[in-house]
């Protein structure tokens, strides 16, 4: 294997291992510390991931994860992206429909919005509902976002491609304009995982992304797009003192959309990607600072750092919580499955055009 190949690798592990501890981290928070005041978060931070181990975790932490394996091993059945279809089936095939939340540790109050929505997947399909409607009828969710990483190593040479094919997969779980948030975060990744790529690079995209997504999908209520949402956001992140006053900056930019809307979580994505610079620690940990969502939070913004910076990025000692998870070894192996893939159909594309 070549060396280019080998930083490929360290790259597609970060993106996808560096997802799912970043969301595992968010979720540790938000058990350690629901509804509790920034000082109780903060506290809860200083304590993974020594107390994380301590607890009972799901298969693969949590059900965005567990969300994003079923995804890539969709891709790697299929050996390239599979249609909506094709994903609806395999998300059939796995998942457990009376288990919904097995992924999560117990929270308070032990409600989960996450679990509503795939429950309604799940009964969506069941019934009938062509796949790519599913999403139409589903709850507002950013659920989504799970097709992102393995999207983003598929289409590591196309961020346009991968924008395209995120938004189309996440369809199956996510209604209206929110089908073009994973999409725009696809991008993201994709790009991020380009060797000597910069943080102002990988947010460009986003807006470009974007803009795209304004002209075909409706605008909200209050008229603002999702490319003037995200410019918006890059500016939070760039002009920003610290943690906390990052989202007092954000409050009035996404205090317009839900509580779990996808584009709010857009734009806390891109703010906390930029204030971080891109530094894996600094950008998970202000992520899980998020009170509503600090697990999906986590997970999107350990993705991109993870992506741009390769594996490395992760701090010692964080993989080690994932590690000790039933699925940890499973998740290893389907990130080097992705990146062999990816790698293959590269070696294709170069073969084509030389012949």
């Amino acid at each position: 294997m070549s060396t280019k190949e080998n930083a490929f690798f360290s790259h597609v592990n970060g993106c996808l291992w560096g997802g799912a501890v970043g969301g595992l981290y968010g979720r540790f928070v938000e058990h350690e510390a629901w509804r509790g005041d920034w000082a109780r978060r903060m506290e809860a931070v200083g304590s993974f991931p020594k107390a994380a181990t301590g607890l009972e975790w799901g298969e693969y932490g949590i059900d965005f994860t567990a969300q994003t394996q079923i995804v890539s091993e969709a891709v790697l059945e299929r050996e390239g992206l599979p249609s909506v279809e094709d994903l609806a089936r395999v998300w059939m095939r796995s998942v457990e429909p009376l288990a919904f939340g097995d992924g999560r540790i117990t929270m308070k109050p032990p409600a989960n919005p996450i679990r509503y929505s795939l429950r309604n997947t799940y009964e969506l399909l069941r019934m009938g509902t062509p796949p790519r409607m599913v999403g139409a009828l589903n709850v507002p969710m950013p659920v989504g976002l799970c097709v992102a990483a393995p999207v983003a190593t598929i289409h590591a040479h196309d961020p346009d491609e991968a924008y395209l094919r995120g938004a189309a997969l996440a369809s199956l779980f996510q209604r209206d304009r929110g089908t073009v948030v994973p999409g725009i975060v696809a991008a993201m990744a994709a790009v991020a995982m380009r060797a000597g790529v910069s943080v102002n690079e990988v947010a460009a995209t986003g807006l470009r992304m974007a803009e795209a997504a304004d002209g075909v999908t409706r605008p909200p209520a209050d008229g603002k797009g999702a490319a003037l949402m995200v410019y918006q956001a890059l500016n939070a992140g760039r002009n920003t003192a610290d943690r906390e006053d990052l989202f007092q900056r954000l409050g009035p930019l996404v205090d317009a959309y839900g509580k779990r809307d996808p584009h709010k979580l857009l734009a806390q994505i891109v703010a906390v990607f930029v204030y971080s610079g891109g530094d894996y620690r600094e950008a998970v940990e202000t992520a899980v600072m998020e009170p509503q969502s600090p697990d999906i939070l986590g997970a999107c913004c350990g993705m991109l750092c993870g992506a741009l910076r390769g594996e490395k990025a992760i701090p010692k000692g964080w993989e080690r919580v994932l590690d000790g998870l039933r699925g940890g070894a499973k998740l290893r192996k389907t990130a080097a499955s992705l990146g062999a893939l990816t790698v293959r159909e590269a070696q294709k594309r170069r073969a084509g055009k030389l012949s």
